[in-house]
């Protein structure tokens, strides 16, 4: 293994994770699902912007 990785794996090993609560996480999860789909829904592209993309997607 290399001396990368060994040194990796043992901060990984010291690493613990922060006590938090279940039903802040539940909610932070909750309000950044509703952000993405609001934004989702304000974000809305113009004619040539649709056909640039689409040209560079084709071109790959």
């Amino acid at each position: 293994m290399k001396l990368n990785d060994r040194k990796i794996r043992e901060d990984l090993k010291r690493f613990s994770v922060p006590a938090y609560e279940p039903d802040k996480m539940k909610e932070t999860i909750f309000l950044a699902k509703k952000a993405y789909r609001e934004r989702l829904l304000s974000k809305r592209i113009g004619f040539w912007e649709f056909i640039t993309m689409q040209v560079r997607f084709i071109g790959r």
